[in-house]
Order: structure tokens, then C-alpha cells, then sequence
């Protein structure tokens, strides 16, 4: 098996992979913020410039909870998304899986509730991305 990567876009997006994470690392070593989660949403709002805000969905002893928001507007997403029991977040949690759906106006995932609370606030699109990391002492999700 050979592991060197020949594609240039390949090598280019894993190069570029590679710098968000040394970055990443770089940021929470000399953040003078105590949650790093915080530094986590606010990087990942910065590196998606089509994104108005971020937040961080936890999942521990059968409880979801926002562990970082970038403003408001992402706390109330996070929120009833809590209250209906589904949404990108949730979902990407409970299933062990990778959501980005393009607008939650006519999306299937999720209560057809979640549709009218989304349009009742003017929430037109949403775009995430799962990223899971369990310690040994988790629920699974």
C-alpha cells in the first residue's frame, strides 16, 4: 500500500486540514478563556464565513446542553431543538452521524413542528458539521 497522496486538491485539503488544526491548538493553548469549547465556536464561526453564528451541543447523563454559543440566535436554536427532541445537533449526536442539511424550511429530518418554530424566527438555513468525541465514561451520545 502506498501512502502518498498524489491528487494535489487531495493534498491541498488535508494541508489545509492539518494547518485548521495547528491553529486550533494554537488558539486553546493561549486562550485566556476558561471553556475551551468557547474558543472551539467561535473558530469554527471564523472559518465558516457563510455561518451568522455557532454552538457546541454536549450530550451527557441522558441530558443535552449548549457547552458554547457565539450569540443568541444560536443559544434559541440549540434550545428547541432541546425542547422538540430533534435537529441537526441532536440528531448528529443520537445517531453517531453527520448532518448539513441546507435550510431547515423543507427538511424531512426532524417534527414537522420544527419547520414552523424554524420559519417563526426567521431561521432560513442551517449548515453543520458533526464532530464526536466520547470519553471512556460516556453515554454514547
Amino acid at each position: 500500500m502506498e501512502d502518498i497522496t498524489r491528487d494535489r486538491r487531495v493534498a491541498e485539503d488535508l494541508r489545509r486540514v492539518a494547518q485548521d488544526f495547528q491553529r486550533l491548538g494554537n488558539e486553546l493553548s493561549t486562550s485566556a478563556n476558561p471553556n475551551p469549547f468557547q474558543t472551539v465556536a467561535t473558530l469554527a464561526l471564523e472559518r465558516m464565513p457563510t455561518a451568522y453564528a455557532a454552538s457546541i451541543t454536549t450530550h451527557s447523563h441522558g441530558r443535552f446542553m449548549t457547552a458554547a454559543a457565539t450569540d443568541e440566535v444560536a443559544r434559541r436554536a440549540d434550545a428547541l431543538q432541546y425542547e422538540l427532541g430533534s435537529g441537526p445537533c441532536l440528531d448528529a449526536i443520537v445517531d453517531d452521524a453527520i448532518y448539513q442539511p441546507k435550510t431547515l424550511l423543507s427538511t424531512s429530518v426532524g417534527p414537522s413542528t420544527a419547520v414552523a418554530s424554524w420559519r417563526s424566527w426567521g431561521c432560513a438555513a442551517c449548515c453543520r458539521t458533526g464532530c464526536t468525541s466520547r470519553p471512556p465514561e460516556s453515554s454514547g451520545g
